[in-house]
């Protein structure tokens, strides 16, 4: 009875559509499972069982999913192995899924993602106490051509520099901001920070200790060679707008995804801050925006409810999911292989868009308890939570904790593990925001598999 009445309720959209001259609406995969399902159960059963009945509804589900197929651009996941998508016709191979249910089996793709080894050692490197820089709001490890290095924004002074292995301070970037996002080859830093006229820039003026660093009076996105600090030529660009932040940089460095204005993605080069393309598919806030490895495709979450796979040459959407519990993204990630990582409220969410096959599951149920995510390492093996005693780090295939870090004082912030998977920082606040002095701490551990 639900198969008919999503089907009725798929014939009246598009008939709406038709009759307003609009394209045809996504299918909802839904549909697609049900009739997936029912076939499965049909062809299990006993050649001496199946009456006419049988076969009237047998046939009534291949007719249903014909009709699916002419008047949609959905394609179901069983179908996805036989899909090719490629940048070439990317924009006449489009299909859109829902995430599968989290109360399901809770692996029913076992390889999409390796499980954690059954043995692994966090050894804690030290701790680093921040004098008087307040909360570390954002950590980013710099490089993968220098896996040790990480650096830390507390908005307010200028960027610090670290070195994992040894947990000591290297050295620090002449630019205040947060929002930090450095590119993978090149010596570039992107950050979001208040805007200084230039004449004043030899003496620019303190940033409030009450700003939330949220909002922002004069909001700019500045470009730095942050090697090169020094140089007079350091800043390469700088762009302003209401909100805008940047995303990530491509791959090979050559393009950077930064937050637009209306719900868009800008796509603009590295080097000179022009504008490339547009991503313009979303009707809410995107909220976080990775590249697939090839640098063709960007990966974008959004409170619209939607992850989406989009061709960043064209524009044109490729892939998309619907989250129908949770429209709050919190972190996405997306692995050298292409496999997707996103965490909506409490659901995780594995997702192959390639091959269509994908895992959901409750990060609480898996847990074993609340836990808000705060970063997913590069290759898709962990996740850091900020926990009531302290950070919890689950094996992403499965929502297992694998270590616990109880803090002697404060709560957990923000986190980052390095390009190679060798080591974890995380950030912790001591105080809180009262406007006034501060200091936040760094807890580095080494990852020992």
């Amino acid at each position: 009875m639900t198969l008919a009445v999503d089907a009725l309720d798929l014939v009246q959209h598009i008939r709406r559509a038709e009759e307003a001259g609009e394209s045809p609406p996504y299918a909802t995969s839904a549909i697609l499972q049900e009739i997936n399902s029912i076939k499965e159960v049909l062809n299990r059963q006993p050649a001496s069982d199946q009456s006419i009945s049988l076969h009237k509804l047998a046939g009534f589900l291949s007719f249903l999913r014909t009709f699916i197929d002419n008047q949609s651009t959905t394609v179901s996941a069983s179908d996805m192995a036989r899909l090719t998508v490629t940048a070439d016709h990317a924009g006449s191979s489009t299909y859109s899924m829902s995430a599968p249910s989290v109360d399901g089996d809770p692996n029913p793709y076992p390889g999409l993602l390796a499980p954690a080894p059954a043995h692994v050692i966090f050894r804690h490197v030290g701790k680093i106490t921040m004098n008087m820089e307040k909360e570390p709001v954002d950590i980013r490890f710099t490089s993968v051509l220098d896996p040790t290095s990480f650096a830390v924004s507390n908005f307010f002074k200028d960027i610090s520099l670290f070195d994992a292995a040894s947990g000591q301070r290297r050295s620090t970037i002449k630019v205040k901001g947060t929002h930090m996002v450095f590119s993978p080859l090149m010596d570039l830093v992107a950050v979001t920070t208040e805007h200084h006229d230039e004449y004043v820039n030899r003496f620019p003026k303190t940033i409030l200790t009450s700003h939330d660093m949220i909002h922002f009076e004069r909001p700019a996105l500045y470009v730095v060679d942050w090697v090169n600090d020094n140089s007079p030529y350091a800043r390469k660009f700088i762009l302003q707008w209401h909100g805008i932040r940047a995303y990530s940089f491509s791959p090979d460095g050559q393009l950077l995804a930064i937050k637009g204005v209306r719900n868009r993605v800008e796509i603009i080069t590295a080097a000179k801050g022009q504008g490339y393309s547009v991503i313009r598919s979303h009707t809410d806030e995107v909220t976080q925006a990775e590249w697939t490895a090839d640098c063709t495709r960007l990966v974008t979450a959004s409170k619209d409810g939607t992850l989406r796979v989009t061709n960043v040459e064209t524009g044109r959407n490729i892939a998309k999911i619907e989250m129908e519990d949770w429209r709050n993204p919190l972190r996405l990630a997306v692995s050298p292989t292409g496999v997707i990582a996103s965490i909506w409220g409490r659901t995780v969410t594995i997702w192959d868009y390639g091959s269509g096959a994908m895992n959901s599951y409750n990060l609480e149920t898996a847990k074993g308890s609340e836990g808000t995510p705060l970063a997913i390492s590069p290759d898709l093996r962990w996740v850091a939570y900020r926990s009531d005693d302290g950070a919890d780090v689950t094996d992403l295939a499965t929502g297992r904790v694998v270590y616990s870090a109880t803090l002697e004082s404060g709560f957990a912030v923000s986190a980052a593990f390095s390009g190679n998977g060798q080591y974890m920082v995380v950030g912790r606040c001591l105080h809180g925001h009262h406007a006034r002095n501060d200091s936040g701490i760094l807890n580095v551990w080494e990852i020992q598999v």
